[in-house]
């Protein structure tokens, strides 16, 4: 009669869960937020559009070797990527543990005691010896899942994980930029020194030749006192960007995760002619909004949100009581010589069903806060999209702006160059004065730094560019 009735509790049990089955009501429906994006880019009509295939290795189409092994360095040892690795895994972990907590959980453990019990002074019975009793057996516990609260919790938790991965991803990105960055940096400051040098050298020899005319009276006080300042000026410039390129070596430094004492050892790169790095073309400005779908930090925020969505489910579910089921299988009051062939075994199986009556509100907050969450993840998704459409456009503009400031640099410099040049052959011929040639290399000086900072311009505007896509990209 009990097995019975155990069989039609069992079945009704059954089907009060089937008939639950739509307790994913629970979490409401998902629907990405709707963000206005404009179908293609304006500003530019050059270019066919893009492939939507992430290229991660972007930093290869400048060609640079040492470029790439820096590149390579930093993703293999850089502190704050190993601990965005490090929450990668704590979010797979938590998955782990979130399915495991779907399934039944079985535990085993086991008691034993020897004792005796003597009456022999108030009751006329014979002392009993010592008998030995033992307990041992499997206990089984699991927690029937009516609405949902560990399915939504192990969702939140896989869409946690992916959220993590894309957070590395998107860490990777940054940290492969701000190592070219820096990298593009320190070569430009290397050339820069060089003209300074050279500066510094110009400004001497002209502060002599004043100083020898100022003596033969052919140049007065005043600009006598003029070259000195200019000379001393150009020798001040020196020391303050041969500081900032150290700054730069320990912050690359950083980066590659090196060692305090490789800090102080030979530096960071070694130095090459900046001219030598090709300039990735003007990304065409009719790029497909789709293609920002490919960003990292924009996928963390979406799954972000998609594990809120699912935590709102979870707060719901304590509405709703919760049914534990629990069996016990053992034996008990055997011999502790033959615990395996006792003449008692014993075993049981029951279920509680446990639900909220009054709470005080507890649950009421409970849901509140998980849709207060749901509703930051909201505005954080939105934030991700503005931002990285705002990063493309600037990118479009500093990447246009500065090709056309690069022209007409590298026309000024040309100018000065051919300047220089006349100079030189007037004075061979006798036409000029050394004066004249000091101030013609002066100025091509000036228009080769000029020149030299926008290169640097239009090689960080590729790299703002690689991130504000998300990576590389082709060419249709």
């Amino acid at each position: 009669m009990m097995s019975r009735l155990f069989r039609v509790s069992t079945l009704g049990l059954a089907l009060l869960c089937g008939g639950l089955a739509g307790c994913s009501a629970l979490v409401p429906a998902y629907q990405r937020p709707a963000v206005d994006l404009p179908a293609h880019w304006s500003g530019s009509s050059a270019g066919q559009g893009l492939a939507s295939a992430v290229d991660r290795q972007w930093w290869r189409h400048y060609q640079d070797a040492q470029l790439t092994q820096l590149i390579t360095e930093a993703l293999q040892h850089n502190d704050d990527l190993a601990l965005a690795s490090a929450r990668w895994q704590q979010a797979q972990a938590q998955l782990q543990n979130a399915n495991a907590n779907r399934l039944p959980l079985v535990t085993a453990g086991g008691s034993a005691s020897r004792g005796a019990l003597d009456l022999s002074k108030s009751v006329p019975l014979v002392s009993q010896s010592p008998t030995p009793f033992a307990v041992g057996g499997a206990m089984l516990s699991y927690e029937v899942d009516l609405w949902g609260k560990l399915a939504n919790t192990a969702h939140a938790a896989e869409a946690q994980v992916q959220a993590a991965h894309d957070y590395r991803d998107a860490a990777a990105l940054s940290l492969s930029g701000s190592v070219a960055n820096l990298y593009f940096s320190r070569q430009a400051l290397t050339a820069q020194i060089a003209i300074q040098q050279q500066a510094i050298a110009a400004a001497d020899q002209r502060a002599r030749v004043v100083n020898l005319l100022f003596t033969e009276q052919a140049a007065d006080k005043l600009t006598q006192q003029q070259a000195v300042a200019a000379q001393q000026s150009a020798r001040a410039q020196l020391p303050g960007l041969l500081s900032l390129r150290d700054q730069i070596d320990s912050a690359l430094a950083v980066l590659l995760g090196r060692s305090p004492q490789a800090m102080f050892a030979a530096p960071a790169v070694q130095d090459s002619p900046l001219s030598a790095l090709p300039v990735p073309p003007v990304t065409p400005g009719d790029l497909p909004s789709t293609l920002l779908t490919r960003r990292a930090d924009i996928s963390s925020a979406e799954q972000a949100l998609q594990a809120s969505h699912y935590q709102i489910g979870v707060a719901r579910a304590a509405y709703f009581p919760t049914l534990s089921l629990s069996g016990l299988l053992g034996v008990a009051d055997v011999d502790i010589q033959n615990l395996y062939h006792g003449g008692v075994r014993a075993w049981s199986l029951g279920g509680s069903l446990v639900g909220p009556v009054l709470d005080f509100g507890r649950t009421a907050s409970g849901v509140a806060y998980a849709e207060g969450q749901q509703q930051e993840q909201v505005v954080k998704y939105q934030q991700a999209v503005r931002t990285a459409f705002r990063e493309v456009k600037d990118a479009l503009a500093q990447q246009q702006h500065s090709a056309d400031e690069e022209q007409a640099r590298e026309q000024a410099w040309a100018a000065t160059r051919e300047n220089l040049r006349l100079a030189r052959l007037q004075l061979a011929a006798g036409y000029s004065s050394v004066l004249e040639v000091i101030t013609a290399e002066q100025q091509e000086q000036s228009a080769h730094a000029a020149w030299l900072a926008v290169r640097l311009q239009r090689l960080q505007a590729s790299v703002a560019m690689y991130k504000a896509l998300g990576g590389g990209w082709q060419a249709d």
